[in-house]
């Protein structure tokens, strides 16, 4: 993992070194623009119009779904954007378990930057060069194919460049798109994050068959020990054992966490582990093996164990840091059927809602079966490395789209607002809607970046 950091790092610097190079022997084409430059080509326009006539007719049809989709794009942004801020004041912990900032920069690296590895896989320059460019190309692309169909005049096309960070132009006539009607600008201004959604859509795809046949099932992850719901009025003793206090009733005992011990007391009903095999042993890891019979997955394990008797002996193979680890446990009785065998192990898999963002990353992976540990099948950096890219492309795509139809300033969406807006409500009032909007936006994202500040320190 080291070595490639290296190897992307001075990729990152030999590609900018060459970026810079070309710029410099194309001077002709290239225009500065602040700390930006672009290099202006009219190849991108050709091709926009080839694939306007061919597709003129679908073009056309698509304009609705485009319109329709910008709205549900920017209602969903507009609702995540208050939820997050609701969220981040709301739950102080929060703020503990996310380091970075609620406006965090999509830069190389920045999971590692703001201590954000367990939610997000690495993302390396590579991947950002790669992501950045299919977004770019593909936004603008769409907006220039828009812009053909409404005979908007495209003034010319190209490649921008901030440092080493590539992106897309397409420069439309000002005069030309504002004589057009309200439904062809709309459609132009959420063509971009149109194709942004159909590119998630498609590397999504990409992402679910590669997973299907890049990995395979290699053991049974579980994340708790049985439980049992009990009523403090049955209750007859309780005591401690190391970390664990013992909670006594007539039946069997249980045991709670001793954190928990002072606050169970106040609740008619809690939640505790059983005195089962798994919990006395402290079998931890991930569970590969059932004396000599090797477990890929729940089912697997259920089989294995079907084979034995309450009070039987068996060896649990468990995989712990990439190391084998063996359990001597004795099997107890399952609660339901006293004849058949039981460990008690299991695994609960609910969606995380401490955000939105986890929420969202947490149902977008419901296709991997959180009790099962994958492993790869066949080059195993290869295979990783196509895996990421395959996330971060889809990723950012989604991203892209959901920011950019945000109703705020010069975004694709403030300029969407204003035009459904005028629709409805006429210049003036639609003025007077959009600065509300937009000072409202920023007002959130102050509070949100203040907030954040104050919890850091």
């Amino acid at each position: 993992m080291v070595s490639f950091i290296v190897y992307d790092i001075v990729f990152m610097i030999v590609f900018t070194l060459v970026i810079s190079l070309l710029l410099y022997k194309n001077k002709k084409n290239v225009k500065r623009e602040g700390v930006m430059f672009t290099y202006h080509t009219q190849w991108g326009t050709k091709s926009m119009k080839t694939i306007d006539d061919k597709f003129h007719k679908v073009i056309g049809v698509a304009r609705y779904a485009v319109v329709i989709l910008g709205f549900v794009l920017m209602i969903a942004m507009i609702a995540m954007l208050i939820q997050s801020a609701w969220n981040y004041i709301t739950i102080p912990e929060l703020s503990e378990i996310i380091k970075a900032p609620p406006i965090a920069p999509l830069i190389p690296y920045f999971p590692q930057l703001f201590g954000m590895e367990s939610m997000f896989p690495p993302f390396y320059f590579v991947y950002f060069l790669i992501a950045i460019s299919i977004v770019g190309l593909v936004h603008e692309f769409s907006h220039g194919i828009f812009m053909r169909y409404s005979k908007t005049k495209i003034k010319s096309t190209g490649i921008v460049f901030l440092g080493p960070i590539p992106g897309a132009f397409v420069e439309q006539d000002d005069k030309s798109f504002k004589k057009k009607s309200r439904f062809n600008q709309m459609s132009v201004l959420g063509a971009g994050v149109f194709a942004n959604t159909l590119t998630a859509i498609i590397f999504y795809l990409l992402y679910i068959g590669f997973f299907a046949i890049s990995f395979s099932p290699a053991g049974y992850v579980f994340n708790t020990y049985s439980i049992s719901q009990l009523n403090t009025a049955d209750i007859t003793n309780i005591s401690q054992m190391g970390e664990y206090g013992i909670i006594s009733t007539a039946e069997a005992d249980y045991f709670l966490d001793i954190e928990m011990l002072d606050k169970f007391s106040t609740q008619d009903n809690f939640f505790a582990y059983d005195n089962t095999s798994a919990f006395r042993a402290g079998l931890v890891g991930i569970i590969v093996g059932v004396d000599d019979v090797k477990i890929s997955e729940q089912s697997d394990l259920a089989v294995a164990l079907a084979k034995y008797k309450p009070n039987d002996k068996v060896v649990i193979h468990t995989l712990i840091d990439e190391n084998e680890t063996s359990y001597d446990i004795i099997l107890g009785e399952h609660p339901v059927d006293s004849e058949k065998a039981y460990l008690g192990v299991g695994n609960t898999q609910s969606l995380d809602k401490s955000s939105t963002l986890k929420r969202f990353l947490t149902t977008l992976m419901g296709f991997k079966d959180s009790s099962i540990n994958y492993e790869t099948t066949w080059n195993e950096d290869f295979v990783y490395f196509i895996y990421h890219l395959l996330w971060w492309v889809m990723i950012i795509n989604i991203l892209v789209a959901l920011f950019n139809m945000l109703p705020w300033g010069i975004l694709d969406g403030g300029r969407f607002f204003e035009l459904a807006m005028d629709k409805f409500f006429g210049e003036k009032t639609t003025k007077i809607l959009t600065r509300i909007m937009g000072r409202a936006i920023l007002a959130i994202l102050v509070v949100m970046m203040g907030y954040w500040f104050v919890r850091l320190f």
